[in-house]
């Protein structure tokens, strides 16, 4: 069906640890295509997103038109489906996947009057299906490739995978002939809800940038969740996992430079104000490293693959999260929010970097083994610091003639320290800002001082 489109899918399945991963051919750390994840689900997750009984697939799309990369498929309905024809399961199964896969790649929640893209499959439409006479219009193969293509140009170069995309269970798309990685923007869960127009939720700052907010997972109230825009995947604690008896499967995720061992697993639904995410997938670990950083109980880190499904704001001096259609603030700069993080470009001397504004941090952190040496920097000190991944050498230093947008500073105070396939992270405290909104539908980060 997608050979017939022009597009080639390559497979890749969650078992597969960190380093196996990297080192795949056509692998989404290796160049070729747009990695999306499909989620198979049982019985018992299937009854959680509460679904009319007809529904046999959903795709998390924050806003008509946006870009998506989250999907699941529903087994025991699929099943239910196939005892109406003489078709296998695995056909009609390829086939739910391959309508979720045009939701995204068409980037609609729309539904077409005939093919693959139909909203509701009678018997006929199964029988069609069963003998492989569904498919995608010419139309829809074509715009479906140049998502694609566009998909290659905006996200080429970013790596930054390791959490959403190996934990749940990535494909990925690639047109036919030669294409680059794409990554596109993370999609909360399925079930989601639409945001309020307007919406408030108090926070607690904690050492000047740490933002704690109140939240909700499964029938768990009242839990204390760290805002991080630099988390690709919401983790929840290992303590509320027992508590909610989640089921648990090993993996190995990527943090900096290094692989860490975790756990996966997936919660019936998490709620922080407005943005609501059921079945969604997590990482779970131990978190007592942030409760002794910040000297407050931490149940969750909420990442950007809830944060990313509605523009927001982060008022520092109200300490508030505030939901809703607002004016960019007095200083903008444009970003990329089809990467998994929001990333801005940061001019340092003569040099261009990529760094992604990170409400986790608290400073301006670059990776010395991606960044190399900077004409002009000054190591000033040099610290050992324990962070999720062990012991790590950070070293303080002076840079000289920054410039973001349209913001320029003749010398500034930041940090050093081994790090990942990108250039480095900035916290908004580090920009003075006492408000910072992240403007995704308009692909704008702005702040005020």
């Amino acid at each position: 069906m997608f050979s017939a489109s022009g597009i080639e899918l390559s497979w890749f399945d969650v078992p597969l640890a960190h380093a196996e991963l990297a080192n795949s051919a056509g692998s989404p750390f290796n160049p070729g295509g747009a990695v999306v994840d499909v989620n198979i689900l049982p019985r018992s997750m299937t009854a959680l997103a509460k679904l009319p009984e007809t529904t046999v697939g959903s795709t998390a799309m924050a806003h008509e038109g946006e870009c998506a990369s989250f999907a699941s498929v529903y087994y025991n309905r699929i099943e239910r489906e196939v005892r109406k024809t003489d078709a296998s399961i695995a056909r009609i199964l390829g086939c739910a996947i391959a309508h979720e896969l045009g939701h995204m790649l068409l980037r609609t929640s729309h539904h077409a009057s005939s093919g693959i893209m139909i909203a509701k499959w009678e018997r006929g439409d199964l029988l069609r299906a069963a003998q492989g006479l569904l498919g995608f219009t010419p139309q829809q193969a074509q715009n479906m490739r140049a998502e694609i293509r566009v998909r290659e140009k905006t996200q080429q170069g970013s790596p930054e995978i390791a959490s959403s995309a190996l934990l749940n269970r990535p494909t990925e798309v690639r047109a036919a002939g030669p294409v680059a990685r794409a990554l596109p923007q993370t999609t909360s869960g399925v079930g989601d809800s639409t945001v309020a127009s307007h919406a408030e939720v108090p926070f607690k700052l904690y050492r000047d940038y740490a933002i704690v907010a109140r939240g909700s997972v499964g029938e768990r109230h009242k839990l204390n969740f760290l805002i991080d825009t630099g988390s690709s995947s919401t983790v929840v604690a290992d303590s509320l996992a027992r508590k909610l008896r989640l089921a648990r499967a090993p993996r190995k995720i990527s943090v900096f430079d290094s692989t860490v061992v975790a756990e996966e697993a997936v919660v019936p639904s998490l709620r922080l104000g407005p943005l609501q995410a059921a079945l969604l997938p997590v990482v779970v670990q131990d978190l007592s490293s942030l409760q002794e950083a910040f000297s407050v109980r931490i149940d969750a880190v909420v990442g950007i693959d809830v944060l990313s499904r509605s523009s927001f704001t982060v008022d520092y001096e109200g300490k508030k999260l505030i939901w809703g259609s607002l004016e960019p603030l007095s200083e903008p700069v444009s970003c990329d929010p089809c990467s998994p993080y929001p990333t801005v470009r940061l001019e340092i001397g003569n040099r261009t970097l990529r760094v992604f504004v990170d409400t986790g941090a608290g400073e301006l952190a670059l990776f010395e083994n991606r960044t190399g040496v900077i004409p002009g920097t000054q190591v000033v000190g040099q610290e050992t610091r324990t962070t999720i991944r062990g012991q790590v050498v950070v070293k303080t230093v002076e840079f000289h003639e920054l410039t973001l947008g349209t913001t320029h500073w003749a010398r500034r105070e930041g940090s050093l320290m081994k790090g990942s396939l990108f250039d480095g992270t900035l916290g908004p405290k580090w920009l003075g800002a006492k408000r910072i909104r992240f403007d995704l539908e308009h692909k704008i980060i702005s702040w005020e001082k």
